[in-house]
């Protein structure tokens, strides 16, 4: 299995996006830059999917002549470049890239480690990888297309009804999934005042209906759940594509590099789930016939194509 991505394309993508949601192209007027805020976006972007240090980094940018950097820069002017990078400025870039015309969404909190010391040096120091506390990131995408919708961040853990409030914008006409720490009366009214729907399964299912506190929680019960929320695992999924892909810890000393890294790291999903072109499902060899078959997927406005190749040429083209 097989995922293709142009880094063209992403690049292009940021420019645009940095251009439509109003991103300055300069942060002065008078200082002289050696880059655009614009190109720092796109570089930020970059260094999130390639996870890489600053000197690699550097490297890898000169060597790829994706953006034709011609003279290599130092990497403290990145490194100094990408702290003046609003956090909040990258979430709403991220929120921008992560907008769609479907009408579902779908809340799931997910962890991210701070460190990320090897066994060995755990059992040599005498400390449990417990200790370690990590970061709790609330996150809504879209079951439907997947892509990441808003991401919030706190410095210090709390409960997910606490980042309701800064993810409402998200939910606005919108049916909501969660799982059970969102089974509470205020979640669902915080839902219908913005024109939404939540769909939270009861805690204890033991209790009867005119025990159950709440007219929206008393519904849930007696409806119980519909067909679509099977689709909230879809939550889970992505969580685990991300920290797959760009690692399941957050780069920085303190809570504002991390904020910024994790950012980061969901800009440059959505970005890459945008701009995939193809992913090669299967392929295999007929012995009688000598001939390969190949089933792929592509891409073509909004829609997923499932195209059929033999060796011969094209056979079979068909919309799933």
């Amino acid at each position: 299995m097989k995922e293709v991505f142009s880094y063209k394309n992403v690049a292009a993508q940021t420019e645009k996006l940095a251009a439509r949601t109003g991103v300055p192209k300069h942060w002065s007027k008078r200082k002289n830059e050696k880059f655009d805020v614009h190109e720092i976006c796109v570089f930020f972007v970059f260094f999130c999917i390639e996870e890489k240090s600053y000197r690699r980094f550097i490297a890898f940018l000169v060597d790829s002549k994706t953006l034709n950097v011609e003279k290599e820069p130092h990497w403290t002017t990145l490194e100094k470049a990408f702290k003046r990078l609003p956090p909040r400025l990258l979430r709403k870039l991220e929120q921008e890239s992560g907008k769609c015309k479907h009408k579902l969404r779908s809340l799931d909190p997910t962890y991210f480690q701070t460190t990320n010391p090897s066994a060995s040096y755990l059992v040599r120091i005498g400390r449990k990888i417990d200790k370690y506390k990590g970061r709790k990131v609330s996150v809504v995408i879209c079951p439907k297309c997947d892509l990441v919708s808003d991401v919030f961040l706190r410095a210090k853990e709390r409960h997910g009804l606490k980042d309701v409030p800064e993810l409402l914008p998200s939910f606005v006409d919108k049916d909501v999934l969660g799982d059970k720490e969102f089974d509470a009366e205020s979640f669902h009214e915080q839902i219908a005042q913005v024109g939404g729907r939540a769909f939270v399964p009861p805690r204890r299912i033991e209790t009867p209906i005119w025990r159950t506190k709440g007219q929206h929680r008393k519904w849930m019960k007696k409806k119980g759940l519909p067909k679509k929320y099977t689709l909230r695992a879809h939550s889970e999924s992505n969580n685990h594509a991300v920290k797959t892909v760009f690692g399941h810890t957050l780069n920085g000393r303190t809570f504002w590099p991390q904020a910024r890294n994790c950012y980061g790291k969901y800009l440059g999903y959505n970005l890459i789930r945008k701009d995939r072109q193809a992913i090669f499902i299967i392929t295999f060899y007929r012995a009688k016939t000598q001939t390969i078959f190949i089933y792929y997927l592509f891409r073509n406005e909004d829609e997923w194509m499932l195209r059929f190749v033999r060796s011969a040429g094209i056979m079979k083209l068909e919309k799933i």
